[in-house]
């Protein structure tokens, strides 16, 4: 799921997906998708059920608010968003190429 998903996602885009008209705006608004996964994760923790396979609130240790505290947790979020804005840039750069 964590490797294969992203993969074919990426292929499919670069194979099928209309590329014309991307700009920076795009990669702006691609960021919506982390944050509706970060409010996601940030809610379920709030339940209190603990996740099994993790034995924590939290689905990755970088997220783990209880265990890092607040500075280093919101350090992390916003590393993990600086890096899905630079890899949607890169997304960009690529689709440019391709299109001409």
């Amino acid at each position: 799921m964590h490797y294969l998903v992203p993969l074919f996602t990426e292929l499919e885009w670069l194979a099928v997906a209309d590329k014309r008209g991307l700009g920076l705006g795009h990669a702006l608004l691609w960021l919506l998708v982390p944050l509706a996964y970060l409010t996601f994760t940030v809610l379920r923790a709030r339940s209190g059920v603990v996740i099994e396979n993790t034995g924590s609130l939290w689905p990755y240790a970088f997220m783990d608010r209880d265990a890092l505290g607040t500075g280093k947790w919101l350090r992390n979020i916003g590393l993990a968003l600086v890096g899905f804005f630079l890899l949607a840039l890169l997304l960009l750069g690529v689709a440019a190429l391709i299109t001409g």
